[in-house]
């Protein structure tokens, strides 16, 4: 961390206090009673002095493998004034080391040697690290919930959409494993406002988020201390952009890096954290906070086409957002250290790149075309992130049963091939986060993992209780695990993340702590009340319930891309070289 003397100290926070002028819109249409700024408006960030640059493990590494070095090279050939030793020792004690070492051809020494240069690659491949302090997921106010009656009683209102595509909305609101209990901006059904009605569905959930995230750290001023902000909001762009929002309402110093991904999806959250893992690995001492949210206005469609309207009914409101720091004292106090990101962009392959788009329809109106197709490319793309990501997390057993198998795999005849290696994951993995993006997709994935209810309840947990929140789907899921007490010292998490282009995100964590921390805000209120609730036997009773309704699907399954979220999986993850990677039970 930065030199204290070294730093500016800014001014004592004080309530955010503004004056407008009686023609200006200064509320938030969204919420008029909105949370005063943590900050001082007036308070303009100087050029702050350059901080001297801290001894971190990486140079004590360099400086034992010199000095080590020197000690060897001293007491082999008996020159003990270039020896470090010889300031504490006699030159004679020098001698009889070198003297042993002669007496042995030499394997002492070079053995000595080689047992340094390990544990100094070691130290340096492992000296600097990324670490999660702390995270929170923004809870929407109850008044922003949607049941479905209410949705459709909007969609009605609004005068958009024909009588055939309002039970088309209906059938899949019934379907799709959301609850009555999800949330959406309250100006999301207006098309008159489009660009107005964003950016304050989007400024709204990230200010509260941050808000309370560096409220809950005294000692962390993001005026100071922040040095790099990543911003993740799939469908929406907007000038200024939404980090200079940010860095306007809390006065961020000049220095600071900011970076905005848009149009990458759902995986734009843990491109957010794979983007900070690479630039924290390159720097030292370095504070980072990534965002990840979409924004449901821009994604609204208000037309009559099918393959538009299954975003309509899927997409929510939700926010979260991660501080994470790579200085030598995050260890301590850190809840998570990333072990390994792995990202995969299948834009190469026509059917992956035209999966998801964002498309005119017929008539003019702009809305989210998820393909009928989608399934296929999503396999594709998982299985090539999954390889990549095997090395780093199976172990050497597996890792030499999976090059044997691929080594015989070239020798062997088409039957034999048959005969492919599994890799049970569940033996490396504790938790998985995968992302909530509809039944039939968290179904298909659970098929090809082979897990079970328990391990599989986190993301049908958050599509049920919160539906699909794009790139912060995992981050609900992690908190529903602290919520819960799940989560113990040791334990590794695995977040996966797949969307538009087509790209897939793997990030694996390490928890340092476990769960006696309770997760920041109100997030998962229920568990919160009740920490035995269980969301999974909650949309079950609500699934049966909705079976014992007998709705007629309002198309064939076929000609719609409804399959993706209520059909029973059929699609396996399998390697070209005829490895399956996926465990057996």
């Amino acid at each position: 961390m930065e030199n204290e003397s070294l730093l500016h100290r800014p001014r004592p926070l004080q309530p955010h206090q503004e004056q407008h002028d009686g023609n200006e819109i200064t509320d938030n249409i969204l919420f008029p009673a909105a949370s005063p700024s943590l900050f001082d408006p007036d308070y303009i960030p100087t050029r702050t002095k350059p901080s001297l640059r801290t001894f971190d493990e990486s140079d004590w590494a360099i400086l034992v493998l010199i000095l080590s070095i020197v000690f060897c090279i001293g007491v082999r050939w008996h020159f003990a004034p270039i020896s470090f030793t010889a300031l504490f020792w006699p030159g004679e004690t020098v001698k009889s080391i070198g003297s042993l070492v002669q007496s042995h051809n030499f394997a002492v020494f070079l053995t000595f040697l080689v047992l340094i240069m390990v544990t100094t690659w070691s130290v340096l491949r492992h000296g600097r690290s990324v670490y999660v302090l702390d995270h929170i997921c923004w809870q929407p106010p109850n008044h922003a919930k949607v049941p479905h009656d209410l949705f459709i009683q909007k969609a009605t209102a609004s005068g958009a959409f024909s009588e055939e595509s309002l039970n088309f909305q209906k059938f899949l609101l019934n379907h799709n494993g959301l609850s009555d209990e999800t949330y959406l901006p309250p100006l999301c059904f207006d098309p008159h406002h489009p660009l107005r009605s964003a950016i304050d569905e989007a400024t709204t959930g990230i200010f509260s988020a941050l808000d309370l995230l560096f409220s809950e750290h005294a000692s962390f001023d993001p005026r100071r201390d922040l040095d790099l902000l990543i911003v993740s909001c799939a469908s929406f762009t907007v000038q200024p952009s939404i980090c200079a929002r940010i860095a306007n309402r809390y006065k961020l110093k000049p220095s600071h890096r900011a970076y905005e991904l848009s149009g990458m999806g759902a995986s734009g959250g843990m491109l957010g954290i794979d983007l900070a893992n690479e630039i924290m690995l390159s720097r030292d001492n370095l504070h980072a906070v990534v965002v990840s949210t979409d924004n449901c206005c821009s994604n609204f469609y208000f037309g009559d086409q099918h393959d538009y309207l299954v975003a309509n009914t899927m997409w929510r409101w939700g926010v979260s957002a991660a501080l994470l720091s790579n200085t030598s004292k995050s260890r301590q106090t850190a809840r998570y250290k990333l072990l390994k990101s792995i990202r995969t962009n299948c834009a190469f392959n026509d059917s992956c790149f035209s999966s998801i788009q964002n498309e005119e329809d017929e008539f003019g109106q702009v809305g989210l075309r998820l393909s009928r197709t989608l399934r296929k490319p999503m396999g594709v793309a998982l299985r090539m992130n999954i390889n990549q990501l095997c090395p780093y997390i199976i172990g050497a057993q597996d890792q030499l049963l999976m090059t044997l198998n691929r080594m015989l795999s070239l020798f062997s005849n088409a039957p034999q091939r048959k005969k492919r290696y599994t890799i049970n994951f569940t033996k490396y993995i504790n938790h998985f986060c995968i992302h909530a993006g509809g039944l039939k997709l968290i179904a298909d994935i659970k098929h090809n993992l082979h897990l079970n209810d328990e391990q599989i309840s986190p993301p049908l947990s958050t599509l049920f209780r919160y539906g699909l929140l794009s790139g912060s789907s995992q981050w609900y899921q992690l908190a529903l695990l602290e919520r819960k007490k799940k989560i113990n010292r040791g334990d590794k998490i695995w977040q996966l993340s797949y969307g538009s282009g087509f790209v897939v995100v793997s990030a694996t964590w390490l928890a340092l702590k476990g769960s006696e921390r309770e997760p920041l805000g109100q997030v998962w209120p229920e568990a919160l009340e009740d920490p035995e609730y269980d969301y999974v036997k909650a949309y079950r009773e609500w699934s049966a319930q909705v079976q014992r309704s007998n709705s007629v699907h309002p198309e064939s399954h076929e000609s719609s891309s409804l399959s993706m979220y209520i059909n029973e999986p059929d699609v396996r993850l399998r390697n070209s070289d005829g490895i399956i990677l996926i465990p057996v039970s």
